[in-house]
């Protein structure tokens, strides 16, 4: 049974790095496309800082983090999961 729950916990965590999108860098990389969770297709998302997200009513989902990606959806249509808009 330990063996079980040795090999759950290492592949559910593998899933969890495999998931992880493009690191958000705002001096290298300031857009990108990301299939987030949570959303049916891709979308355009910004490279942001936490700081900045707040002057704006946004912040990072993680508060940990300076920089996190900023989806157009939320920022647009204030969406948080469901259909990607093509405006």
């Amino acid at each position: 049974m330990e063996v079980f729950f040795t090999f759950l916990v290492f592949s559910l965590s593998l899933c969890l790095v495999l998931s992880q999108t493009v690191p958000c860098d705002i001096t290298n990389s300031r857009k990108t496309c990301l299939l987030a969770a949570g959303f049916d297709d891709y979308q355009l998302a910004t490279c942001s800082s936490n700081s900045i997200l707040q002057q704006n009513g946004f912040r990072c989902e993680n508060s940990c983090t300076d920089t996190c990606w900023h989806l157009c959806m939320v920022e647009k249509f204030g969406q948080i999961n469901g259909s990607v808009s093509s405006n």
